[in-house]
């Protein structure tokens, strides 16, 4: 039977025709409830497979995790000792550059220490060079000094030769006078006579004798010599232009420095003490500063006063 143009499939639908039930019948009931089940079983299917691709993708998504958590553990562990094989290289870059420092600071205390000993050459070669400069000064002075000491020596030379000419002739003279001598004293022993003249002959001729006999002493006295004297040494030197005198004493051992009225006081009272053997040595030494004439002139001084040689 059709209802409204619907064919009719439900059960017993003739009984229900004939019962006019308003309540469907529990077939119908079950029907829909199957139905809702079935629907929610779909339901739960499709969501089972969902979760199912969703836990796939996530046990994938571990996997992955774990393999880059490996991966990066590995990468890690590689940049941990790459870390430490570079903190080791900067380590010994450290060393390096400390050692390098140490030699660079060592080569600058040697720089500085070079330096100085470079300045001090040159210092120490201008020094030379003024000292080179003085002495050749010295030198040319001393050239002079040694050609006023030539001329002096052979002024010196010229007088020994007029000395040895003038004793030659008094001893000829002194032979002459002797021979006279001779001849006055067999005259007076062969003439008696005339005793008053012979006498006052022999008067002169004794007073000329005596007279020759004193210039003769005088032209062949013995050298001056300091065996047997009281050796006084003085030593004068000029250093920047002033003067500096030195004495040694026979019972000192080195020279003392004193002042020209000392030197004089004690040079005068050795010659009270020894006024026949005070020998007087003076002394200038190579680089003494003095002029030919002031050493001249000290040395004649003191021996006129105090050397036994020079004494009347």
């Amino acid at each position: 039977m059709f209802s409204d143009g619907f064919t009719d499939l439900r059960m017993n639908h003739q009984q229900g025709q004939g019962d006019d039930s308003f309540w469907p019948s529990f077939t119908d009931i079950m029907t829909v409830i199957v139905m809702i089940f079935l629907l929610a079983m779909v339901v739960v299917m499709m969501r089972n497979s969902e979760l199912i691709n969703q836990l796939r993708q996530t046990v994938e998504a571990e996997r992955a995790a774990a393999e880059l958590v490996r991966t990066t553990a590995q990468e890690k562990e590689g940049l941990a000792v790459r870390l430490i094989d570079a903190e080791q290289k900067v380590s010994m870059l450290r060393m390096e550059l400390m050692h390098m420092t140490e030699k660079r600071d060592k080569l600058k205390n040697n720089l500085a220490t070079r330096n100085a000993e470079l300045r001090q050459l040159k210092s120490e070669y201008a020094d030379s060079q003024s000292s080179l400069q003085s002495t050749q000064n010295e030198l040319a002075r001393t050239a002079q000094q040694l050609q006023q000491t030539n001329t002096r020596l052979q002024q010196v030379t010229q007088q020994r030769d007029v000395l040895t000419a003038q004793l030659t002739d008094s001893r000829d003279k002194y032979s002459s006078l002797q021979a006279q001598h001779e001849q006055q004293t067999v005259k007076l022993r062969s003439v008696m006579l005339g005793a008053e003249e012979v006498s006052s002959k022999l008067a002169v001729l004794g007073g000329e004798y005596d007279e020759l006999k004193v210039k003769y002493d005088k032209l062949v006295r013995p050298a001056r010599t300091p065996r047997g004297k009281v050796v006084v040494e003085v030593r004068k030197t000029k250093v920047d232009d002033k003067v500096i005198v030195s004495m040694k004493l026979p019972h000192q051992q080195d020279f003392q420095v004193v002042t020209e009225s000392k030197m004089h006081q004690q040079l005068q009272q050795y010659k009270k003490k020894h006024p026949k053997t005070l020998y007087v040595k003076i002394i200038f030494p190579e680089d003494s500063g003095l002029s030919y004439n002031e050493a001249w002139g000290f040395t004649s001084d003191l021996h006129n006063k105090y050397d036994y040689y020079y004494q009347q």
